[in-house]
C-alpha cells in the first residue's frame, strides 16, 4: 500500500533506492507535535519522549542535527559525525557555517528565511566540506522547530551523501552514451560483428553488416542454436571445406571461455552464394569472472579467396607451360645487388639449391666473350632514358659439369623515382635450338659453297665446248645439217650458261655477296630490247608476243643488267608454260610513282597452292606440266627485285587460265634529283668541305675492319690514317689534321663521342666531317652522336656504297 503523509495525502516520491521519502517520516518523527504529544492512549514522561528521539536519531544513517535560529548546532547524531567527520562534542555550538564552502554561502540566509516563515526546505543538492576539507555532494532538507505557541525556535536538518548515487547515474549514463556510440559504430563499419548473448549462444545479434551478409532481418536471430521458430536454415557454417558441428563453432567455444583467433569461417547459402569470413571471437565475462556470451568480428574475404583461387591456378598453369617450354624466371635488385632464381634456371646455370646467388656469380658464369655485350644489354635496360628492353643471347658455362649452353635471357625492369629497382624476366636454354640453327647455316653454307663451285667449274668446260662451236661454224657453213647441229648446240649451250649465271646469282644473294650497279636507266628502253632479244624464241614455239611499251623514256634509279635479267626470266618462265598457239603479252606503265611491268600469258594458269610457292627456291610446276629448268629463275628475279627495293607477285584464275607476272619498282624523282644536283649535296648543309676533301682519319679498335675499309678508301683515292683506340685517334687528328674522321663508338681508353666532343673543342676541329660508325641504331643513339658533334651516323655493318657516295660529296 502507497504510504500517506502527515497530512494524510500521498507522501512525495524520490527517485532513488527508497520506495518513499526518508526524510519525510524523520522530519516528521522529530518535529511534528502529533507523533509524540497529545496522544492519551500512550501518556510518556518528558524523558521517555527525549530517549525515543534519541535512539531515533542514533539509528538514523543520515546526518541529524538541530539548529537555533541564528544557526548554532544545538544537537548532532551519530550519522553527523560519520559524514562531516566532526565529534558531537566538536560540531556542538559551533556555527552550520562551518559545514558550508565559501562558494555555497549565500545558501545560508535564503535557507534561514524561510525556516523561520515556518516553511519547510525539501530535498535541496548542494555541496558541503567535512572536518578533513573534502567536498561532498549531499541533498538537505530541513523543517522549523516551534515552541508551545507556535513561534519558530530552531530547526532541524537531515542531510544525506548522494555523491555515490549521483556518480553511478553518471556512469550510467555514460554507459549507455558508449553504447549507443559503440552501436553506432558497429553499424558504421563493414566488418562483420556478432555478439552471442549466453554461453549456449542461443540468441546471436550482430551490427547491420552482420545481418545483411548472412541475410537475417535486424531483428532476427543470427544463431543456428536458436529455438526451432527462430533458427536460420538458408546458410551452414563450414571450415576447411567441412560443416561445422554447433559445439565446435569458433563463437560457441570462445562462449565456453576459449577464444578463437585468426579463423576462417565458410557461409554456403542455399542458393548456392559462398561467402568467405576471416577474423577472431573472444568470450564476454561477467561480474563473478565466468562466461555470459561471446564477440565476434570477422571480415568479408570472399574476394580475396577468389582472386588467391584464380591466381594459384594462373601459378599452375604458368609453371606447368614453364616445365613445358623449358623456361626459368629470374629477377634482379639494382639497389641491393639480390639476385633469385627459380629452380629451372639454377639448372641451367648448375646452381645448387641452398647456393645463394649473386650479381657476381651470374656474371662470372657468362662465357668471357659475351660478358661485355650482356652488360652492355642489362646496363640499357637499367637506364630510365633508354626504352630499351633486356634481351641478351649469350654462353653460359655451367658451374656443375663445365658445359657450354645458349641461353635466352628477356626481363622488364621497373622504376622508382627515376631509378631502377627490379628486373624480372625469363631464361630459356637455347642449346639444342642453337645447334640446329647452327648446323642449318653450315648446311646453307655447304650448298651455297658447292652452287659456287660448280658454277665455276663448269664455265671451264663451257669454254672449250664454245671455242670448238665457233671452229665447227667456221667449216661446215656449206653444211646444212652440220648448220642445224651448230644452231642446237649454241642455243642449248647458251640455255646451260644462263642456267650456271642463276646458280652463281642465288649463291651471290644467299651470301649477301650480289652487289647492285645502280645507274639511272630507261626502263622501257631495256624491257624493248629484252623483248627483240628474246623474240626468236617466240617464234621457234608458235607464240604470239606482243607488247605495249611507252616511247618515251621511264627512269629508274637500277642495276641495268639485273633489271634486264629479271624481264628476261619472267619471258622465259611464260614461254615455258605457254602451249602452241598461246599469246604472250609484255606492258610497262607508271602508277602512282611507280614503274609496273606486266608478263601475261595465255598458259597453264596456277592452282592457289602453286600461286603461293612459285617463288621458292626449286619451285617447280606439278608433274605433267611441261617446262624444263631448275626451278630457279623466279625466285632469283625475286631476289633482285627486292634488292631495288621493289616487289614482284603472280596472279592466276586457274589451272588453263593463264598467269600474269607484276614487277613494281620505284620511278626516280627527276624534278628532285635536278633540284639536288643544281645546288648543294644532300647533307651538306652543316659544313662545306674544300674540293680537296682527301685526307682521313680512321679510328676503329677491330684490326681487320679497320685495315680492310683502309685499303678500300685507299682505293678510292684517299689518303688513310688508322688508330685503334679513342686517344690514339684524336692524336692522329689533332697531328695530321684531316678533312675527314671515321670513328667507331665503343673503341677502349677514349670512346667515341668523348673524340668528336674533343675534336669540336679544338680551334681546327670546327670545320672537320665527323661520322660515326657504330652498332647501336636507336633513335637515342643517333641523338647522342648529333648532341656530340657528328654529322652522320651510320649503323654496321656499313653500306660502303652510302660511305662513299657522303664521302664524294665532301669531294665535290
Amino acid at each position: 500500500m502507497p504510504r500517506k503523509g502527515p497530512e494524510g495525502g500521498r507522501a512525495p516520491s524520490f527517485p532513488g533506492p527508497y520506495p518513499y521519502d526518508p526524510y519525510e517520516e524523520i522530519l516528521t518523527r522529530l518535529v511534528d507535535k502529533p507523533p509524540f504529544r497529545n496522544r492519551p492512549e500512550e501518556p510518556e514522561s518528558e524523558a521517555e519522549l527525549r530517549a525515543r528521539l534519541a535512539a531515533i536519531l542514533d539509528t538514523s544513517e543520515d546526518a541529524i542535527f538541530s539548529t537555533d535560529l541564528e544557526g548554532i548546532i544545538t544537537s548532532w547524531n551519530a550519522g553527523a559525525e560519520r559524514l562531516y567527520g566532526f565529534t558531537r562534542e566538536e560540531a556542538t555550538g559551533r556555527s552550520v557555517s562551518m559545514l558550508v564552502p565559501d562558494a555555497h554561502a549565500d545558501e545560508i540566509p535564503s535557507i534561514r528565511d524561510r525556516l523561520k516563515r515556518g516553511e519547510r526546505v525539501s530535498r535541496f543538492e548542494t555541496v558541503r566540506q567535512t572536518k578533513d576539507g573534502r567536498r561532498l555532494r549531499v541533498s538537505l532538507s530541513a523543517s522549523p522547530i516551534s515552541d508551545d505557541e507556535g513561534q519558530v525556535t530552531g530547526t532541524c536538518v537531515v542531510a544525506r551523501d548522494i555523491g555515490e548515487r549521483r556518480e553511478a547515474e553518471r556512469a550510467l549514463l555514460e554507459s549507455r552514451e558508449r553504447a549507443d556510440e559503440l552501436s553506432a559504430l558497429m553499424d558504421s563499419v563493414p566488418a562483420v560483428v556478432v555478439q552471442a548473448h549466453d554461453p549456449q549462444t542461443r540468441r546471436i545479434t550482430g551490427n547491420r553488416r552482420a545481418h545483411e551478409a548472412f541475410r537475417v532481418p535486424l531483428d532476427g536471430n543470427l544463431s543456428l542454436s536458436a529455438e526451432e521458430s527462430e533458427r536460420p536454415r538458408h546458410f551452414r557454417v563450414l571450415q576447411d571445406g567441412v560443416e561445422v558441428s554447433l559445439e565446435k563453432m569458433p563463437i560457441h567455444r570462445a562462449a565456453q571461455g576459449e577464444p578463437r583467433y585468426d579463423q576462417e569461417w565458410e557461409i554456403r547459402f542455399r542458393d548456392g552464394r559462398v561467402m568467405h569470413l576471416f577474423g577472431n571471437a573472444i568470450p564476454v565475462y561477467d561480474r563473478d569472472g565466468n562466461p555470459r556470451g561471446a564477440l565476434a568480428a570477422m571480415i568479408d574475404i570472399t574476394e580475396r579467396k577468389r582472386a588467391e583461387q584464380e591466381l594459384r591456378e594462373s601459378e599452375e598453369r604458368l609453371r606447368f607451360a614453364k616445365v613445358a617450354a623449358g623456361i626459368g624466371t629470374h629477377e634482379y635488385h639494382p639497389s641491393t645487388g639480390v639476385v633469385v632464381w627459380d629452380e629451372r634456371t639454377r639448372e641451367i646455370w648448375g646452381v645448387d639449391e641452398d647456393e645463394p646467388i649473386s650479381y657476381d656469380l651470374w656474371l662470372s658464369s657468362v662465357h668471357p666473350d659475351d660478358r661485355g655485350s650482356v652488360q652492355v644489354a642489362l646496363e640499357r635496360a637499367l637506364d630510365p632514358d633508354d626504352d630499351a628492353s633486356y634481351n641478351a643471347e649469350y654462353r653460359v658455362i655451367n658451374r656443375r659439369d663445365g658445359t657450354t649452353r645458349w641461353v635466352q635471357a628477356t626481363g622488364a625492369v621497373t622504376y622508382s623515382e627515376g631509378r631502377p629497382v627490379r628486373l624480372v624476366g625469363t631464361v630459356r636454354d637455347r642449346t639444342e635450338q642453337k645447334k640446329a640453327e647452327e648446323e642449318l647455316q653450315e648446311a646453307h653454307r655447304r650448298k651455297d659453297a658447292f652452287l659456287a663451285t660448280l658454277s665455276h667449274e663448269l664455265r671451264n668446260p663451257l669454254a672449250a665446248i664454245r671455242t670448238a662451236l665457233y671452229a665447227l661454224g667456221e667449216e661446215g657453213k656449206e653444211s646444212a645439217p652440220v648448220r642445224a647441229m651448230t644452231e642446237i648446240i649454241e642455243r642449248q649451250s647458251s640455255h646451260l650458261v644462263r642456267l650456271i649465271d642463276d646458280l652463281l646469282d642465288v649463291s651471290r644473294i644467299s651470301l649477301g655477296k650480289m652487289a647492285l650497279r645502280r645507274e639511272r636507266i630507261d626502263v622501257a628502253a631495256v624491257v624493248r630490247q629484252v623483248i627483240a632479244d628474246s623474240s626468236p624464241l617466240s617464234k621457234e614455239g608458235g607464240l604470239r608476243l606482243s607488247a605495249s611499251v611507252p616511247e618515251e623514256p621511264i627512269k629508274v634509279d637500277a642495276d641495268r643488267v639485273r633489271i634486264a635479267q629479271v624481264v628476261n626470266n619472267l619471258l622465259h618462265n611464260a614461254y615455258k608454260f605457254t602451249p602452241v598457239g598461246g599469246e604472250i603479252r609484255v606492258t610497262v606503265e607508271t602508277d602512282d610513282g611507280e614503274v609496273v611491268i606486266r608478263v601475261a600469258d595465255t598458259g597453264v594458269g596456277m592452282t592457289a597452292e602453286e600461286r603461293a610457292r612459285v617463288f621458292e627456291m626449286f619451285g617447280q610446276a606439278d608433274e605433267g606440266v611441261p617446262g624444263e629448268g631448275l626451278g630457279i629463275g623466279l625466285s632469283l628475279a625475286r631476289s633482285i627485285v627486292e634488292l631495288h627495293g621493289g616487289s614482284i607477285e603472280a596472279k592466276s584464275a586457274g589451272p588453263g587460265l593463264g598467269s600474269e607476272f607484276l614487277m613494281r619498282i620505284q620511278a626516280a624523282d627527276t624534278e628532285a634529283r635536278e633540284v639536288e644536283g643544281a645546288g648543294e649535296p644532300a647533307g651538306s648543309g652543316k659544313r662545306r668541305r674544300s674540293t680537296e676533301a682527301r685526307r682521313i682519319v680512321l679510328g676503329e679498335d677491330s684490326f681487320d675492319l679497320r685495315q680492310t675499309l683502309a685499303l678500300v678508301l685507299e682505293g678510292k683515292g684517299y689518303e688513310v690514317e688508322t688508330a685503334a683506340n679513342g686517344s690514339e685517334a684524336f692524336e692522329k687528328a689533332q697531328e695530321h689534321r684531316p678533312d675527314i674522321v671515321l670513328l667507331d663508338i665503343g673503341m677502349p681508353r677514349m670512346d667515341g663521342y668523348e673524340v668528336a666532343r674533343r675534336i669540336r673543342s679544338e680551334p681546327w676541329g670546327g670545320e672537320m666531317l665527323l661520322i660515326a660508325m657504330t652498332g647501336w641504331g636507336q633513335e637515342r643513339d643517333q641523338e647522342m652522336a648529333l648532341e656530340a658533334g657528328f654529322d652522320a651516323h651510320l649503323v654496321k655493318p656499313v653500306d660502303l656504297d652510302v660511305l662513299l657516295e657522303a664521302l664524294q660529296e665532301q669531294r665535290g
